[in-house]
């Protein structure tokens, strides 16, 4: 994205409708995404009408990054310009909401605060053309002038911007990071505050007690889950229910909030009467007895049941036979919330991996070096391979093993597998595919696993999407798999 100057923007919005205006917009900014809301085109106009006399050195509107985004937040920014030594950020809102403002602004701080800046935060008020800035946290009345004179202070300084947000470091993961998630040093997404709210407040108001999640890898589902069982916590008590092995982070969550973490295998031996709440992570993995049990002896109306869940990561034949995902959503007078933004992940490597899975649904790969497939000839070669990444801050993550029967994917073991990572979020990942895999007609097929109830794709797809920034596959001996994950991204 390349930086503007204001001005240009005013003047373009003179002759041009809103429309027009946006393509004129992405062309300059070399961005196809960039589209402004008519708000903030006027917002724009406002603000130089403001400050612009006759005259005047046009380099103070100079550099300015209109409706700047975050790679995979989508955290976006309307105005935001990077000097040496300062970042100013201007936002332009309708109306004036004292909450919603001081809220986005915050917000904002945190992000642009690991860029190492000093930061001056505006809004302007376009209802009452009225200025208000933050300081020391507080959302402040200030004027025009204020505001004018800190855009001449903020020097010209040519930046590539996303080189300066890394999305990795604001990506929260709960059960990677638990620290700073019981600390709260985290921010949902509107969408995931908005659902959120809605459940709480269903909630307080006795006005549901069946609640759903659903949402693909990398959407948070997780994050919120657990956001709303820390403040559900504070008025109820609650259980959180992992349908998987509890890692350190779910332990430390358990240990430091007043959050009861469990795993599913826990549940018969559970006191039930000790709480009002039970929220099920990663739902659609309950066993068909386990749901008999839990709907035999924990529903009923007097407790808040909340299902968090992706029907199609399954990783069992066990599991699919279950079905869960359709008894929860068949629950009567459930309230169903889904999650569409890919903010936990990066959504280039879910796609990317999407598409392995069915080739005739290829996505289009916008940046490739993302993602890389190597070849390899011998178990020995990728083991090597997989020291040579893990030196460079790979994490390996190996297909779950059997616990009876070797297998040929057990040559390298890993303390990460399928299972173990369920619900986590790691910057870089590396897994194997060897010549058990193959396809037929686009699909992506494996042999039998040796547990005949494990299914080596839905374990490959497990591992694949908890990678944030990096992927990396690396194929042994299987010339026809490579050819085509390498179609994928050429």
């Amino acid at each position: 994205m390349k930086p503007i100057n204001l001005y240009f923007i005013y003047k373009i919005l003179e002759n041009n409708n809103i429309s027009n205006s946006n393509k004129i917009l992405r062309i300059i900014q070399k961005n196809s995404y960039s589209k402004l809301r008519k708000q903030e085109f006027l917002g724009i106009d406002q603000l130089i009408d403001n400050t612009y006399n006759d005259g005047f050195n046009l380099d103070s509107y100079e550099n300015y990054f209109v409706g700047y985004k975050i790679p995979q937040i989508s955290k976006e920014f309307d105005l935001l310009k990077i000097s040496d030594e300062s970042v100013i950020n201007i936002e332009l809102k309708s109306k004036f909401d004292e909450t919603k403002i001081k809220r986005q602004l915050l917000q904002n701080k945190y992000y642009l605060e690991s860029i190492g800046k000093t930061i001056f935060q505006f809004t302007i008020i376009l209802e009452e053309n009225k200025v208000y800035k933050m300081q020391d946290d507080d959302l402040m009345e200030s004027d025009y002038k204020e505001l004018f004179d800190v855009m001449k202070k903020i020097n010209n300084k040519d930046i590539d911007i996303n080189k300066l947000f890394d999305p990795s470091k604001y990506l929260v993961s709960p059960l990677n990071n638990p620290e700073k998630f019981i600390k709260g040093q985290y921010f949902l997404t509107d969408i995931q505050e908005n659902i959120s709210k809605n459940i709480i407040g269903k909630i307080r108001k006795n006005k549901n007690n069946y609640f759903s999640i659903q949402g693909r890898p990398g959407t948070g589902k997780t994050l919120l889950a657990l956001d709303i069982a820390k403040k559900l916590s504070e008025i109820k008590k609650v259980c959180f229910i992992h349908m998987g092995t509890l890692v350190e982070g779910h332990h430390i969550i358990n240990d430091k909030t007043d959050i009861d973490v469990i795993a599913i295998k826990q549940i018969r031996s559970l006191d039930i009467s000790k709480y009002e709440v039970f929220i099920f992570d990663e739902s659609q993995r309950m066993f068909g007895r386990e749901w008999i049990y839990i709907n035999e002896n924990i529903f009923n109306d007097s407790r808040v049941f909340i299902f968090s869940l992706d029907p199609d990561q399954t990783m069992s034949v066990t599991e699919n036979k279950s079905d869960t995902a359709s008894k929860i959503f068949k629950i009567p007078n459930i309230l169903k919330s889904k999650l569409t933004e890919k903010v936990r992940s990066n959504p280039e490597i879910t796609d990317f991996v999407l598409s392995v899975l069915d080739q005739s649904k290829k996505n289009k790969i916008k940046n490739s070096s993302l993602i890389d497939i190597i070849s390899s000839s011998s178990t020995k070669q990728t083991k090597y391979m997989i020291e040579l990444l893990e030196k460079k801050g790979y994490k390996y993550i190996q297909y779950t093993p059997s616990q009876y029967n070797y297998g040929s994917m057990d040559n390298i073991p890993s303390e990460l597998n399928s299972h173990r990572v369920i619900g986590q979020d790691i910057n870089k990942v590396v897994v194997v595919m060897n010549k058990d895999y193959y396809y037929n007609n686009k699909i992506l097929h494996a042999k039998t696993h040796p547990n005949p109830d494990y299914l080596f794709v839905k374990l490959f797809y497990q591992a694949a999407t908890r990678a944030q920034s990096n992927l990396t596959i690396i194929i042994e001996n299987n010339d026809a798999l490579l050819k085509k994950l390498l179609e994928l991204i050429n």
